[in-house]
């Protein structure tokens, strides 16, 4: 995810070998979900831009889920 920490939008990259469902949570520190995206997406190379100017300043964890396969990492939103 870029920028990193965001001061409200991030984007993030993945591939996919083969089209497959996705699914990403963004997560506070508590573990509720404070975005969520689940959608189908073609073989490639793709970019999610997340709105994240609502949320309140602090450290979130970014989690993509795809393929039998996730990747989690951490995301600062600062003001």
């Amino acid at each position: 995810a870029y920028p990193n920490p965001t001061p409200g939008r991030a984007t993030l990259t993945f591939g996919l070998a083969e089209a497959a469902p996705v699914r990403l949570a963004v997560y506070d520190l508590l573990g509720r979900t404070v975005r969520r995206l689940d959608s189908p997406r073609a073989a490639g190379t793709h970019a999610i831009s997340l709105d994240l100017s609502r949320l309140p300043a602090g450290v979130y964890v970014v989690r993509l889920e795809t393929a039998g396969r996730i990747e989690t990492r951490r995301l600062t939103v600062t003001r």
